[in-house]
């Protein structure tokens, strides 16, 4: 049976990126277990690898997976460095910066300030009614929302020639009448 064609091409294409990771995967390793038997280090630079800014990102994401993944004692791997410069850096434990330690405490603060004031903008409006006496918000009652009238305005569903012979005939009887 014949494969369809360029089936063989993505194959081998798909093998080769396979090849690419794995022996990434495996420098990284080594140069992680390099550091981790160096006493007197405490940190391990690991530079942009990479074509593009996607690739390097991967490249990034890798390391830090691999050095999470690491046995033995935990490793600490920030992401450091603006656009092309943009590189993963390893700590062993205690070896991580005062300076960079303060600027995560600073990027988390403003995280969870970020975070409450969305919830305070999501937060339960008052009810009011709209101008049919209808509300407009659910009411929470217990936990369940309770049910809000809808469609209480019927809608006009005659034709305009209706429309016509009805005021037609309002006019005419208001002729009558004077």
């Amino acid at each position: 049976m014949l494969d369809a064609p360029g089936k063989a091409e993505k194959d081998s294409k798909a093998a080769e990126a396979r090849a690419k990771k794995e022996a990434f995967q495996a420098d990284v390793l080594a140069r992680l277990r390099e550091f981790h038997g160096d006493a007197a280090r405490l940190e391990l630079p690991f530079a942009p690898v990479g074509a593009d800014a996607e690739e390097k990102a991967l490249h990034r994401f890798m390391v830090c997976e691999v050095a999470d993944d690491f046995p033995g004692e935990p490793f600490t791997s920030m992401s450091t460095g603006e656009d092309e410069l943009r590189h993963v850096v390893v700590y062993k434990a205690g070896g991580v910066p005062a300076e960079i330690l303060a600027e995560q405490e600073e990027a988390l603060a403003r995280a969870q300030a970020m975070t409450q004031d969305a919830a305070a903008a999501h937060a339960p409006r008052p009810k009011r009614k709209d101008m049919y006496g209808v509300q407009t918000d659910l009411a929470f009652a217990g936990g369940a929302a309770s049910l809000a009238t809808l469609n209480t305005v019927k809608r006009d569903r005659r034709t305009t020639e209706q429309i016509q012979l009805e005021m037609d005939e309002a006019r005419k009887k208001r002729a009558r009448t004077d």
